[in-house]
């Protein structure tokens, strides 16, 4: 592997508290010189020199690791403090016990890969202390980290998760992150393609984290510490749609939730006092916030393009100091600012709070705006209000429920329903849909005109699907072959034969739905020239893919028959009547009692 050269006093001076070195590298004298915050150094396995001076005057350095078996080449000055604690794998700690200058350092072993409990960690014993890392199996489902764990019988504080130590674990779905962890390392969360939730619990110390957690699915984020990093973990993230604050937070970073597109709602706890530039900026579904009773100052931009931000509560009694952009010109015009009883005045005078048009105590009455449309072809009912074909506006107060019906014309039906941009169709049920009135809310109803078929069912002509419209009845005269008789026409599943005229005309009911008309036939023998039909009690139908018979004496074969003379089935009447399923829709003739009937079955 190459090396990378760094001249003199590059990083000097800079405020860093720890430094790795991953790479077999080469360095001029005093690259991190008066470091005074570097506390410590990591060194990877392919680093073979480090020069004099090299961390001279960073008299800070507390823990030193060598990931090397070989003990890198080092000088008297490369180093300031050599009481800080050398930690080696066991296996290599001889090497660096006879080795001069590396000797002079308080050695110690590293334990790497202990798993307890499913999770591995490195143990420091010096300082009593786990690192989580990862280990020979990723890491999945939920994992909830411990506060401290047991270590041949000593208990050691878990501090840290290391660089890396949950990387490429794809089944990860949920973290728990206790309150003794400071510090989460870089590369953390890389590929974790199915974390959806992630919880900091509650505490009172600072958790520095220098990850992100752009490859995860996050849903859900519980926020129970303040955080610092140098780029916001959370920024960007398009999936986050939930995020809780815990109630010991007293500072948003800056830039935290910056562009979360799915992000809704925000409330702000009461300790919270400082919400720095770009919060939230770019939350552009965010509808509403709550701002604590202790925030006393918002930075610039924290709630800016936020598009949708429509409802506003301020729980302090002294407006916030903020600057002018803190929110767009759009949230100014249209949002809806509450504030706690008394504080309407002071609000109404403030810097950049006067923007707001709508000011309100809570409390107070409130009204919002209710607007409904429909296209031709249906109406929505609301009360006494009834839009047809056009748009109406009225007022409703807060916090109401409101049910609004739905009524088709004849002859069309309801294609869909949007609330403020949002298909909730899904969400109406027998024609109603119910909704809490929070802001205000344009419903948007859209109808289209219902084709209705008609399926004309008989043995001769196969099926027809003919076109109809809602509300009418239609005429049809059945027509029989020579040698064949009408046995049975069925409507909808229900014998109507006695309806038909001298004629054989029948005239349906009114048409409400998907309807089917179903007639069959039966062959005429000379004996049965003469028979009355009105005392035949035989009728023969299809529904459902099956033909039925009714009326056939108990323990009578009935016999079907495909077309081309194959026989289906051959079964004995029972009380209740005999139901034969055919193999394949089609034309079938059943033969019962000595007669022969021809039918159609779908």
């Amino acid at each position: 592997m190459d090396s990378l050269f760094i001249a003199n006093d590059v990083f000097k001076g800079c405020p860093i508290r720890l430094v790795y070195l991953g790479r077999n590298l080469s360095f001029d004298s005093f690259t991190f010189r008066e470091n005074m915050n570097l506390e410590e150094v990591s060194l990877g396995e392919h680093v073979s020199i480090l020069k004099d001076g090299f961390f001279k005057g960073c008299p800070n350095i507390v823990k030193i690791r060598c990931n090397s078996a070989i003990p890198p080449q080092i000088y008297v000055n490369t180093f300031d403090n050599y009481s800080a604690y050398l930690y080696v794998s066991e296996q290599n700690m001889k090497r660096y016990q006879k080795t001069n200058i590396w000797n002079r350092f308080k050695i110690l072993p590293e334990f790497a890969d202990n798993e307890i409990d499913g999770i591995y960690y490195i143990i420091d014993q010096a300082n009593m202390q786990a690192y989580v890392t990862s280990g020979n199996k990723p890491y999945e489902g939920d994992m909830v980290i411990p506060s401290s764990v047991l270590f041949n019988g000593i208990e050691m504080e878990v501090t840290k998760i290391s660089v890396g130590a949950f990387e490429g674990c794809n089944r990860l779905k949920r973290v728990v992150v206790p309150n003794s962890i400071r510090y989460i390392g870089g590369n953390v969360f890389d590929e974790c393609s199915s974390l959806n939730q992630i919880s900091l619990e509650d505490g009172i110390s600072l958790l520095h984290i220098d990850c992100d957690f752009s490859d995860c699915p996050l849903k859900t984020v519980y926020l129970g510490r303040d955080l610092s990093y140098n780029h916001s973990p959370f920024a960007e993230n398009k999936w986050i749609a939930d995020v809780k604050i815990g109630y010991q937070v007293q500072s948003i970073g800056q830039n935290l939730m910056k562009n979360c597109d799915a992000l809704k709602s925000v409330k702000i706890p009461d300790r919270v006092e400082v919400v720095e530039s770009r919060a939230f900026y770019g939350c552009s579904k965010m509808d509403s916030l709550v701002l604590g009773k202790k925030v006393l100052r918002i930075g610039d931009e924290a709630f800016c393009n936020c598009v949708r931000l429509s409802s506003i509560t301020s729980m302090a009694l002294i407006p916030p100091v903020t600057s002018l952009n803190v929110f767009g010109y759009d949230t100014f015009l249209n949002a809806r600012l509450y504030v706690i009883m008394g504080a309407k005045q002071a609000y109404k005078e403030a810097d950049n709070w006067i923007n707001f048009l709508h000011i309100f105590e809570l409390g107070e009455t409130i009204d919002y705006t209710l607007t409904m449309s429909t296209n031709e072809g249906g109406r929505i009912i609301l009360g006494d209000d009834v839009v047809e074909n056009e748009t109406k506006q009225k007022l409703v107060q807060k916090g109401n429920l409101v049910k609004m019906k739905f009524v088709p014309t004849m002859g069309y039906r309801l294609k869909s329903v949007m609330v403020n941009g949002e298909d909730v169709t899904t969400e109406v049920l027998d024609g109603v849909y119910s909704l809490e009135v929070v802001a205000d809310v344009s419903v948007v109803a859209s109808f289209e005109k219902e084709t209705l078929f008609l399926r004309i069912q008989q043995a001769n002509n196969g099926c027809l699907d003919l076109s109809v419209e809602k509300g009418r009845s239609y005429l049809f005269i059945v027509h029989e072959e020579e040698g064949w008789r009408i046995n049975s026409v069925f409507f909808n599943g229900e014998d109507v034969t006695t309806e038909l005229d001298a004629d054989n005309s029948y005239r349906t009911p009114a048409i409400t739905g998907y309807s089917t008309l179903n007639v069959s036939f039966e062959l005429v023998s000379p004996s049965m020239v003469e028979e009355d039909l009105s005392t035949d009690k035989l009728v023969v139908y299809s529904l459902d893919g099956a033909v039925l018979v009714d009326g056939a004496a108990v323990g009578e074969c009935v016999k079907v028959y495909s077309v081309n003379g194959t026989q289906v089935a051959a079964l004995m009447a029972a009380e209740g009547g005999v139901k034969v399923t055919v193999p394949h829709i089609g034309v079938y003739l059943v033969h019962v009692g000595g007669r022969t009937f021809k039918i159609r079955v779908l």
